[in-house]
């Protein structure tokens, strides 16, 4: 660990469509903590996609890892959230060397497949991923990112948070959260102002049209999801998410060890 660390650094490694925007923006709201959403993802979307970027990978990550270094040594905390696939396919390396010199504290947030899935397709099919690649569009929709946030958590264990627990009991699960960080937890902390009154975050704009029901969230209240009320009839999506339910299950198995 860097010894002119002073902050502590926060992973939440996650799923599309698992609330992990709003599971960051509670940790934002303790003092002096800096948050950055879906860095690498953005890397991937807008300079590799859009952009055509012509610098590497590697290249692309290193200016993003200056920032978190600077951020680092200018807050008490810093959370960085992004998704496992993103990482594993593009930025194993950089990611490596960042979780070798800040030794983070990890936190999976892993959500039900039939929800994720609905809610992303929602998203994909709703012309709301601007003008990229067919082809890119096609692999995301494919690609199996339970099995990859399984392979994922292996290589970098951490502390696993299953969503539908979050969604049922958020002040439990967010004390033990802060507990996990080594910070103190206060159930203010729980509520917070509505971003379209108090200011978007920059990196929040990109993907502005997956965040709005975040955008205008004041809390997270407690409720328990039906996963019974989630009715998909489409003979492949059904397949794909019987594949993904076993790495699920093994999350939540996981999870069982330390959560009672």
């Amino acid at each position: 660990m860097d010894n002119n660390q002073k902050a502590k650094v926060v992973l939440i490694i996650t799923l599309p469509r698992s609330l992990s925007t709003i599971f960051m923006r509670t940790l934002m709201n303790y003092p002096e903590s800096k948050a950055f959403n879906d860095q690498f993802t953005q890397l991937i979307w807008k300079e590799i996609q859009l952009e055509k970027s012509t610098l590497s990978p590697q290249e692309l990550a290193n200016g993003l890892l200056l920032k978190f270094d600077k951020a680092i040594l200018e807050n008490k905390v810093v959370i960085i959230k992004d998704f496992a696939e993103n990482i594993t396919k593009y930025f194993m390396e950089p990611f490596n060397s960042f979780i070798k010199k800040h030794d983070p504290k990890i936190i999976y947030l892993i959500r039900h497949p039939k929800p994720t899935y609905i809610s992303g397709l929602v998203k994909l099919n709703g012309g709301e991923v601007r003008n990229y690649d067919e082809d890119f569009i096609k692999e995301i929709k494919a690609t199996e990112i339970y099995e990859i946030a399984w392979d994922f958590y292996a290589k970098f264990p951490g502390r696993i948070i299953i969503t539908e627990e979050l969604q049922e009991f958020p002040n439990k699960v967010f004390k033990e959260v802060y507990d996990y960080i080594g910070l103190d937890f206060k159930e203010e902390l729980l509520k917070f102002e509505p971003l379209n009154k108090i200011g978007i975050p920059e990196d929040m704009l990109f993907f502005k049209e997956w965040y709005q029901d975040c955008f205008n969230s004041t809390e997270l209240k407690a409720h328990k999801p039906n996963l019974e009320k989630v009715v998909i009839e489409n003979k492949e999506e059904l397949k794909r998410i019987e594949c993904s339910t076993k790495f699920y299950n093994k999350f939540v198995e996981e999870r069982s060890k330390y959560f009672k």
